[in-house]
Formats: structure tokens, C-alpha cells, sequence
């Protein structure tokens, strides 16, 4: 677990906690995941709105292609509408988003996590035509974002939440919260299992982590990497991978859990 920011309390990452090992007994890339994910970090977090969208052009200054992949938590129709119809102008909206250019900037700068006051300003954001026309409909004011790129790509996700539209800004509590949330759950945004549920059944989560990275075509070193193991903890999980399937080699093992034969 990475250290808590000072201003983030101890019953906070303990909830977060919970959240992380709900989120690992489910398959990844599930929707079933992805929406308990939205709806663990609202709650941590203490807002209303949770979003998540797939992008496609995710460092372009406007992307080329968005679509919603799952979002919880909306007043009613018409706000979730609103919102809809900015994501569906894309990528030629008649009020572009004011802080998609300091979000380009500060991902470009390695930030992970941004709140919307850190990358535009409250004058240009309030007297934009984005925010009087889409964000006054949707009834949601202050965000924080997480975006995601997928390796040598430019595509990638976006993780966000949003408070109700005359609520107090976000601050470091609930900065420190999507940050923690990104280094402790950031496993649901790897792309879906090439595994069948079946496969992973009766396996540890990490024993699952391994195997799917495994199926994907990932080596040990880069899976001890990737979850923050040593080399010799992944190691041992693929032994135990091996034992738990009734096999001998990595060979083995991948023909056995991507070919569809039966477990032994």
C-alpha cells in the first residue's frame, strides 16, 4: 500500500482497502468492476456524478473519439443527458471543454491526477460556453480527472468524479483519495482477461494477476514490475500456478488456460 498523503485519514484508506480486494474478486475489465469502482470512489470521495470514459486521441488537443464505458450517480435523465450530448459532439463540440488544454499539459508532464481549478481557472471556466452549456444542465461542478494512455498508444481512459453543481470544491483530502485509488486500483483499468472466468476460479487475486499478465504475453520480470512484486514473490506465484493447473511449463500452463481444455 503506498503511503497516505497526510491530509488523508486512516478510516479513508481503509475504506479504500475494502474497496481494492471487493474490486479483485471480480473479472477485470467487467462492467460489473468498473461500476463498483465509480461507485466506491464517489463514495470515498464524497460526491454525487462518477464517469468513465474509453479515448481514443487522449493527448490530442481535442480527442478524436470518446465514448462512456460506465457512469453512476446522476440527479436524473435530463442531467446524464446534458452531459451525453457534449460527449457525443465530440470531437468537434460547439463549446469545447476549457480544461482540455491544461490537461494535456499536465498529463505531457507526468501528473496523474488533476482538479479542475489546477488546470483552469475560475473565470474561464465559469464564463465558458461549455460550463453554462453543458455543466449547468448536467448539474455538476467541480471534477477531478485520472487519465490513462495505454502503452505507445494514443488511446486510453479517463477516470472522473464530479460534485453537484454549487458544492464546495474539491481540495487535497479528496486529490490525496484519486491518487491513492490510482496507485492501489489502477488493475481495473488494465485492458479485459483473455482468460475465462472459469480459469481464474480458486485461485489468490495475485495468483489471478499473474496468470493474466502470463496469458497476455508479459514475463516475469515485467509482471514483478507492473505489480510492484520482486521478482522472486512472481516466481513463486507461477509455481503455484502451475501446481493449482496440474502442469509443468509456462507452455503448459498458457495452452491449458487459453485452449479451453478442461482443468485437470
Amino acid at each position: 500500500m503506498p503511503r497516505k498523503p497526510d491530509w488523508v485519514r486512516s478510516d479513508d484508506v481503509r475504506a479504500l482497502m475494502r474497496l481494492a480486494l471487493d474490486l479483485r474478486d471480480l473479472p477485470n475489465g467487467s462492467g460489473e468492476q468498473r461500476a463498483l469502482a465509480l461507485d466506491g470512489l464517489v463514495r470515498l470521495v464524497g460526491c454525487e456524478v462518477g464517469i468513465w470514459l474509453d479515448v481514443v486521441g487522449i493527448v490530442s488537443p481535442t480527442p478524436a473519439a470518446v465514448s462512456v464505458v460506465c457512469d453512476v450517480g446522476w440527479a436524473g435523465d435530463a442531467e446524464r443527458s446534458a452531459f451525453l450530448a457534449y460527449i457525443e459532439s465530440l470531437p468537434a463540440p460547439s463549446a469545447p471543454d476549457p480544461t482540455l488544454p491544461g490537461t494535456i499539459s499536465a498529463m505531457q508532464r507526468g501528473r496523474r491526477v488533476m482538479v479542475r481549478h489546477e488546470v483552469c481557472d475560475d473565470r474561464d471556466w465559469y464564463m465558458s460556453a461549455h460550463t453554462q452549456e453543458y455543466r449547468r444542465a448536467a448539474r455538476v461542478d467541480s471534477f477531478i480527472g485520472a487519465p490513462r494512455h495505454g502503452d505507445g498508444t494514443n488511446a486510453g481512459c479517463v477516470i472522473s468524479v464530479h460534485r453537484a453543481w454549487g458544492r464546495r470544491q474539491f481540495g487535497e483530502r479528496e486529490r490525496g483519495l484519486l491518487e491513492l485509488f490510482v496507485d492501489t486500483c489502477d488493475f481495473v483499468r488494465d485492458p479485459p482477461s483473455p482468460l475465462p472466468p472459469s480459469r481464474l476460479e480458486g485461485l489468490t487475486p495475485r495468483q489471478r494477476d499473474v496468470l493474466v499478465r502470463l496469458a497476455r504475453g508479459d514475463g516475469e520480470k515485467q509482471i514483478a514490475w507492473d505489480l510492484g512484486l520482486s521478482p522472486h514473490t512472481v516466481h513463486d506465484h507461477v509455481k503455484a500456478l502451475h501446481r493449482h493447473f496440474g502442469v509443468q511449463s509456462r507452455g503448459e500452463l498458457l495452452a491449458l488456460c487459453l485452449g479451453g481444455a478442461r482443468t485437470p
